[in-house]
């Protein structure tokens, strides 16, 4: 049985059937409709009503609509009872369509489908500009038609099977068989493209082909492919493309490069496999091969890819990396290094050996996973000089220090309840003595540090409340608790026998309660306050006077030997208001608008007071113990030194106050001919005056104050500063006393600047480039998902043709040191000048250069320099990358294929060795 539905182009109109005159038994069909009464009178009268409504004239009732009709072809064999596919039939509907003509003919039993033609059945797809469809043999040829000058051959064929896809010459398939014979296809695998004159297509939906090429080039005519003999494409699940003898061609010029076999695994699937390495030289460590390893698969969520680097100086390195990933609930990654350098020959004084270790863990979870339940991790954990040895980068080399976090939280739906526990590693690394080749790391490990806290709530506050908020809803309290447990070692402690005694800790709880705030004189904000906070201590360090030495011993408990509380308390009044100041300036009638229109001033004063007890008591830790041999008594605390070690102090009344300007300009648009819309420039984003005073301070009750702003403009100039101002004079030994400045040196002189701080920075950029769009993939590579082995892939940004930032940073302390041998003091101001200099610049579409740099004006020394040139060419790239001064200087050059399927086999890759820059600049 072989059935057809055929949709046909075009509007709706009579039925119109055309004799062709020159072929007998053949019909051009021109229309949609009543080709099945024709069709069903040529066939055998056993066909039955309910097959085709051969008495429906319109052609409508057996299809459902003007747009198609079903056709049932039998031969005599068949009968109204049948209702079995005979063997050899098609088992489904074949749908058709052609945009000019479809002639049927009786006599050959084919159908002849003319432009824009278009067949469907099952999972397989033809387009084509002609295509003849034998209903007998089940048999389908397609291929192109001329165009309209005929030079040309256009609408060639594409043929599609699930998710494959083959663009040919022409076409021969078989519905029976599933056996298709093609000339000259253009097929694309993954990221890779398979070019092939004589191609067989089998039932399995294997292809065997003669005279192929492989490419990761989408142009018509590659720029470079592997010339193969002969080649099979295997579908899946063991998706693959294997070939025989095979030699690389690039421009059309053979290559003596050859493979005797070989395979092509698809990208979009994960498989194991060898990790091609690269070669080279150093000086300082010979020879080497670099990257050598394998690529295991284990599972759908994990794999692993372990190298090795050998040099032949002795050296060597280990790297091995575990990925996983589970869409919408975890991804992260797992890095361990392992690294032994060797320089120089054992015995000489320039003999260096160093072994290094490297640890990095990544973890995500996925929002949707869970809402209220969040973990993460960033871990980093090395050796001291495994970054400035082993660095994959300038960043990296320079790095001093290096931090990690893991992280676990929990919230509560509908409930300001939050609670965090946080494991934390921050690694300081340090020269020791005036070899910089050696270093020694000081790390801080958190473990744990623990958070968990109640937002402000209104416990009185009705639910349904009606009318004005009663006085007593607007009571506030919220809760805070902390607990952080750290030690602080170097590579030399680590391990000793009082280790465990390094270990800083504490707990801190904190209340807080917000009595219902108010308005004075409708315009001033006031929000009174009460706090408590009560903080636990793990350990104490104790002072006794020892009669034989004549000095003070000290006694330190153990860690988590003993309990101990301190407590603090206060009451506090803030109050804030909001000012503006708007000046605004009239049109001249003749000269129109002025260039400042507006100036609109913000301004913001806040006061707080608070007042603190005298919280110096034994119940807080406060002691005393003789510490002369006169009786000279000394006071201290015995939680001093620890966390949240809240010492307390003397009576304090203290008020805060601090200012906080804006300023704005409101200018006429120039480029605006109707004067509707003006610019706007903030001269200011920020000026800020902040200082405190202390009411019940014996002396000096005015502190420091602090001035800082930042304004940028236009988006293009930004500038920070902020600076010190001490309002009390010095003494003679540079110690402050309890005169005003300004009372004492007179005129506008208020005080003494002690430090001042200010950046300056700059960018443009210009052109419209042909980029890609925001949110795109600048330079994308099909066909590599997340577990590909390679995850060195280059992004290149061309939408932005160039750009330029600098920036200054200037800043200045005062000391006031003092020589008791002179009796002199003199004052001493520090001086820091640096300049850094940004910018990339794209000519074309497809060239980037990039550079970096700056200047050190104390050392009068150019800063890390770094220049990158970047060079799309179609299918392949080119890398170069230069750092011409400084102990890391040092070129690379690079130039390979895009797809990763033959990165590791087409690429060219030579540089100089940062290694041996790094020692002998030592």
């Amino acid at each position: 049985m072989f059935i057809l539905g055929i949709p046909l182009l075009g509007s709706a109109q009579e039925v119109i059937v055309v004799p062709d005159t020159t072929k007998a038994e053949q019909f051009i069909v021109r229309d949609k409709a009543a080709i099945n009464a024709r069709l069903i009178n040529a066939q055998d009268t056993t066909v039955k009503e309910n097959s085709v409504a051969a008495s429906d004239t319109t052609g409508q009732s057996s299809i459902g609509d003007t747009s198609a009709v079903t056709i049932a072809l039998k031969d005599s064999t068949d009968n109204a009872q049948d209702t079995v596919v005979r063997k050899g039939g098609l088992e489904d509907i074949l749908d058709i369509v052609a945009a000019d003509s479809m002639i049927i003919s009786m006599d050959n039993k084919k159908v002849y489908l003319h432009k824009q033609a278009k067949i469907v059945y099952q999972d397989l797809q033809v387009e084509a500009g002609y295509i003849v469809i034998n209903y007998e043999t089940q048999e389908l040829f397609a291929c192109g038609i001329p165009d309209s000058t005929g030079t040309k051959i256009v609408e060639t064929p594409v043929f599609k099977e699930g998710a494959d896809e083959y663009a040919m010459e022409t076409l021969n398939y078989n519905f029976e068989t599933r056996k298709a014979k093609i000339s000259t296809v253009i097929t694309h695998q993954g990221e890779g493209f398979l070019h092939g004159k004589e191609i067989k297509m089998m039932p399995d939906k294997s292809v065997n082909v003669g005279g192929g090429m492989y490419t990761t080039c989408d142009h018509p005519h590659p720029h470079f492919y592997l010339s193969m003999t002969k080649s099979k494409m295997i579908p899946e699940p063991n998706s693959k493309i294997v070939f025989g003898f095979s030699y690389l061609v690039i421009e059309d010029v053979p290559m003596p490069a050859f493979l005797p076999f070989g395979f092509v695994p698809r990208m979009s699937d994960r498989s194991s496999g060898l990790i091609f390495p690269t070669f080279g030289e150093e000086v300082s460590r010979g020879f080497f091969l670099q990257g050598l390893g394998y690529y295991f698969v284990l599972g759908e969520y994990f794999d692993i890819a372990t190298t090795i680097d050998y040099y032949t100086l002795g050296s060597w390195g280990s790297h091995n990396v575990i990925r996983y990933k589970k869409r919408y609930r975890f991804d992260g990654s797992l890095n361990f290094d392992i690294t032994n350098n060797v320089v120089g020959d054992k015995g000489s004084t320039d003999y260096y050996k160093s072994g290094d270790f490297r640890f990095t863990w990544s973890h995500t979870q996925a929002q949707q996973a869970n809402p209220t339940t969040q973990f993460s991790a960033s871990v980093n954990l090395s050796s001291p000089t495994y970054s400035s040895l082993n660095g994959e980068s300038l960043n990296q080399h320079l790095s001093p220090s290096t931090s990690s976090t893991v992280r676990f939280s929990k919230s509560w739906e509908d409930k300001p309840i939050n609670l965090s526990i946080n494991l934390t590693h921050r690694q300081q690394m340090r020269n020791l003595d005036s070899d910089t080749r050696k270093k020694e790391g000081e790390y801080t490990l958190g473990i744990p540090s623990l958070t968990f806290d109640v937002g402000k709530f209104a416990p009185f506050k009705r639910k349904n409340a009606v009318g004005k908020e009663k006085f007593y809803e607007g009571f506030r309290f919220s809760y805070g608790m902390r607990f952080e447990n750290s030690i602080t070692f170097t590579d030399k402690q680590w391990g000793e026998s009082d280790f465990f005694d390094r270990l800083d800790n504490g707990m801190s709880h904190a209340f807080g309660i917000d009595l219902p705030s108010f308005s004075l004189f409708k315009y001033i904000n006031v929000s009174p306050s009460v706090n408590y906070g009560m903080n636990w201590h793990f350990r104490s360090t104790k002072y006794a006077w020892n009669n034989t030495t004549n000095a003070l011993d000290t006694i330190k408990s153990g860690a988590f030997s003993e309990l101990g509380i301190t407590q603090n308390y206060g009451f506090g009044l803030s109050m804030n208001t909001t000012l503006y100041g708007l000046i605004q300036f009239k049109s001249h009638p003749e000269k129109g608008d002025p260039l400042i229109k507006a100036v609109r001033h913000v301004f913001k004063p806040s006061i707080s007071f608070g007042y603190t007890p005298d919280l110096r008591n034994h119940g807080n830790g406060w002691r005393s113990v003789k510490s002369t041999e006169d009786g000279k008594v000394m006071e201290y605390n015995i939680y001093s030194g620890q966390k949240f070690s809240s010492l307390g102090g003397s009576e304090s009344a203290s008020m805060n106050i601090n200012i906080s300007n804006s300023l704005e300009f409101k200018l006429r648009n120039r480029k605006d001919t109707t004067g509707t819309n003006s610019l706007k420039l903030k001269l200011l984003e920020s000026f800020n005056i902040s200082t405190s005073y202390n009411f019940l301070a014996d002396s000096m009750k005015l502190a420091i104050i602090n001035f800082s702003g930042r304004t940028n403009i236009f988006d293009k100039f930004g500038m920070s500063f902020g600076f010190r101002v001490d309002p009390y004079d010095i003494d003679e030994k540079g110690n402050g006393i309890n005169k005003l400045y300004w009372a004492r040196h007179g005129g506008l002189k208020f005080g003494r600047m002690t430090s001042f701080n200010t950046s300056f920075d700059y960018t443009i950029s210009g052109g419209k480039g042909k980029g890609v769009e925001a949110g795109q993939n600048p330079n994308p590579v099909e066909g590599v998902d997340y577990f590909s082995p390679h995850n060195t892939l280059y992004y290149v940004d061309f939408s932005v043709p160039w750009s330029l930032s600098a920036g200054v940073n200037y800043s200045m302390t005062k000391s006031y040191p003092y020589n008791s041998a002179t009796g002199v003091m003199t004052p001493v101001t520090n001086n820091i000048i640096t300049l850094n200099v940004r910018g990339s610049v794209t000519p074309t579409q497809n060239w980037m250069v990039s550079f970096s740099s700056g200047y050190d004006f104390n050392t009068s020394e150019i800063a890390n320099t770094q220049v990158s040139i970047h060079r799309d060419l179609h299918c392949f790239e080119f890398n170069f990358s230069w750092i011409p001064v400084g102990r890391y200087k040092s070129w690379s050059f690079g130039i390979n294929v895009k797809g990763s399927s033959l990165r590791d086999l087409l690429k060219y890759d030579k540089r100089s060795s940062r290694f041996d820059n790094y020692f002998n600049a030592l």
